[in-house]
């Protein structure tokens, strides 16, 4: 199976900034843009001269001899641009003659809905009509470096605002002009370098030290210091193709690039001041003081969020620390504790998350992470003839959950969701292996320990899927009585019954009924047959990933249905070297024993949302914001979970005994208040029993 997105045309990320920016020009400002475009696709300004608007030209193109060409040129700012179009064209045919009609518009025309209006307008009048629209606009302007003289056109001043002083401008510069210049898939990795490159010049004055620039260019794409001299080599490209000027040792900026990133800061800047300004409101509504440093340290800590995640290794544990200190920060200021304090940091990261400022940086955050992205099996994947995705069962449960009962706000299912959506969505397939399809049936024969602890809200972070999507759609205000939430899903009365003396049997009748369902929403359960040599190798790859990790060992079982499942994937690409799978799990284990020279990889799910994002060319705000405010309002309900779900690993047979609930829940609130968190299970299970003889 091929790419979607690669039949017919190159990946380009669409410059929304820019497009925007097009979408709000006035009649005067657009005959400006018009006048670049023209200029910029190949007509001498001297040949550009005012139409007559009633025939419905708004420029006319003269040839050297002075009379006009057979082409008209409609302006067009108009939100009906089907309607203009038509009037334009039966104007021009009409009192002008000609046979081609040049329509510049501010708005978006896509090729789809455009090529039926120039067939009818073909038709009707026999002239050929051709756009250029609000992307083309932007394209033409960024790939012949005329970014300044269309913010000149759109009465913006490119003062470029001062050179950055904090490292997390610099990395902000680079991502936002990362944004703007964005490559093919396949030579994503010369753009970049190049752009950083000509960023870091730009930041250092426009002359620099080649040593000096080299070091400084590796440090916004996150390479290592000892690699960075093989940036040469692309300097040295540079300079022949004329971008960078120079020598003995010396490289200066082009006017024109030194005016381009000027403009690029400028934009920078004009986006980060419109967020800032949104968020002044809630900032002054929650009673933050001093508003102004307050505003300061959000804007500061917010850049954390504005990034997509794309699965670098530590990524997901630097964002939770991220979290947490910008809750800290805040709390400085005034935050408050509990709810009100959590729909603010929600509102405040959604409105740097769908921002113009937070799109532009998103997006060239994926540049960044994947130059120093030491995947290289997942990069091999980008090119293999065929992928598939395949859900381990931490993702395969929440996403059956959300798909099977319905949306819920927490993250770990939104994610799961949202992969599902935009797998779908490119028609990669989804798989579910066989034994992972075991794990689905036994949590959910394990959920029912939970029956008496289910009403605490904090279980809707339990690490166990079904519980936790249980608790979370009651805080909600669902309430479905958890015998009945359980039989939706196929475990009767009956078959809880017949688990306590035919464990086996009921889980192979639940994996029965989940299969089927599975296979309705598109997700396919295939067997894992491997062989001894592979499984061997699939071990020896665990045991260094937890010597790595510092991870103790699981149960036996799960990690050899793990390493079954890295087994079968390593056989089956080596018999299929063009396929890549992709497993999505959010383990780490699984995360670092997937074998580096197989096709394919290991990635978290929200990692591989955001690349599907960038590669299917995706204008939905990035996902990594969404999850960071989660997880940092999730906070709370993780601990007390974590609590819960290890007293009834040990006392689930005991707890239907209404004193030791009430203990357990009492003892709950006194660990939450003299802990920041267990340190394991049998530390937890001595300080339970310490507990129960004091009270």
């Amino acid at each position: 199976m091929s790419f979607p997105w690669r039949e017919g045309h190159d990946l380009v990320v669409k410059h929304e900034t820019l497009t925007r920016l097009i979408e709000g020009a006035t009649p005067d400002q657009m005959k400006a843009i018009a006048r670049l475009v023209l200029r910029l696709s190949g007509y001498p300004p001297s040949r550009i001269t005012d139409g007559p608007y009633d025939g419905g030209t708004d420029f006319v193109i003269e040839q050297p001899s002075g009379s006009p060409l057979p082409v008209a040129v409609a302006l067009s700012i108009e939100k009906d641009w089907r309607k203009k179009i038509h009037g334009d064209v039966e104007k021009a045919r009409r009192k002008l003659g000609v046979e081609t009609v040049l329509f510049i518009s501010s708005r978006r025309i896509p090729e789809g809905t455009f090529r039926p209006e120039q067939t009818k307008v073909l038709d009707a009048f026999s002239v050929r009509v051709d756009r250029i629209d609000q992307q083309g606009i932007a394209e033409l302007v960024m790939g012949q470096g005329a970014l300044p003289a269309l913010l000149e056109a759109l009465d913006i001043s490119s003062s470029g605002g001062g050179l950055p002083t904090r490292p997390s401008d610099r990395r902000r510069d680079a991502a936002y002009a990362f944004a703007f210049f964005a490559p093919e898939v396949r030579s994503f990795r010369k753009s970049v370098r190049d752009r950083s490159l000509l960023v870091a010049l730009a930041q250092a004055g426009g002359r620099a030290n080649v040593d000096e620039l080299c070091v400084d260019a590796s440090r916004l794409l996150g390479m290592e210091i000892d690699d960075a001299m093989a940036l040469r080599h692309d300097l040295d490209r540079m300079r022949g193709q004329g971008k960078v000027l120079g020598r003995n040792g010396i490289v200066m900026l082009t006017d024109t690039e030194r005016a381009t990133m000027d403009a690029l800061r400028t934009l920078r800047h004009r986006d980060e001041a419109t967020l800032r300004d949104e968020l002044r409101s809630p900032v002054e509504s929650i009673g933050l003081d001093p508003p102004a440093d307050a505003l300061d340290a959000l804007m500061h800590g917010l850049g954390a969020f504005t990034a997509r995640h794309v699965g670098a290794p530590q990524s997901l544990e630097h964002l939770h620390a991220h979290a947490r200190r910008l809750r800290r920060e805040l709390e400085a200021f005034g935050l408050p504790h509990g709810g009100r304090g959590d729909r603010f940091v929600e509102q405040v990261i959604e409105l740097a998350r769908a921002s113009d400022f937070g799109q532009s940086l998103a997006t060239g955050s994926v540049y960044q992470a994947l130059t120093s992205f030491d995947r290289s099996a997942l990069l091999r994947a980008l090119d293999a003839q065929s992928i598939a995705f395949v859900l381990d069962a931490s993702v395969a449960i929440p996403m059956f959950c959300a798909l099977f009962q319905g949306s819920i706000e927490q993250r770990f299912f939104l994610v799961a969701e949202e992969l599902h959506r935009k797998a779908r969505r490119t028609e990669l397939p989804l798989q579910l292996p066989d034994v992972w399809l075991e794990e689905m049936a036994s949590h959910l024969l394990k959920a029912r320990e939970y029956a008496a602890l289910v009403s605490d809200e904090d279980l809707r972070q339990s690490k166990n899927a079904y519980v936790a999507y249980y608790a979370a759609s009651r805080r909600r205000g669902r309430t479905q009585e958890f015998s009945r939430f359980l039989e939706s899903f196929g475990l009767t009365e009956a078959l809880g019954r017949r688990a306590e003396g035919d464990w086996v049997g009921a889980r192979r009748e639940l994996e029965i009924f989940l299969r089927r369902q599975l296979l309705h929403y598109g997700i396919g359960v295939v067997p894992t047959k491997t062989d001894r040599q592979h499984l061997d190798r699939a071990a020896q790859d665990w045991v260094w990933a937890c010597h790595q990790l510092d991870i103790d060992d699981r149960s036996p079982l799960l990690q050899r249905h793990d390493q079954r499942v890295l087994a079968w994937l390593s056989s089956s690409t080596e018999h299929d070297p063009s396929h890549a799978p992709l497993i999505a799990t959010w383990d780490r284990i699984l995360r670092r024993a997937r074998p580096e020279s197989a096709a394919g990889g290991a990635l978290d799910p929200l990692a591989l949302v955001e690349l599907l994002s960038f590669v299917s060319d995706s204008r939905e705000p990035a996902m990594t914001a969404r999850f960071a405010a989660l997880q940092l309002t999730e906070a709370e309900a993780e601990r007390g979970a974590a609590i819960l779900d290890t007293l009834i690993s040990f006392e689930h047979p005991n707890l239907s005994d209404a004193e030791l609930l009430q203990k357990a829940t009492a003892f709950k609130r006194e660990y939450l208040s003299n802990q920041q968190a267990h340190s394991n299970v049998a530390a937890l299970e001595r300080d339970w029993q310490s507990f129960q003889d004091r009270t």
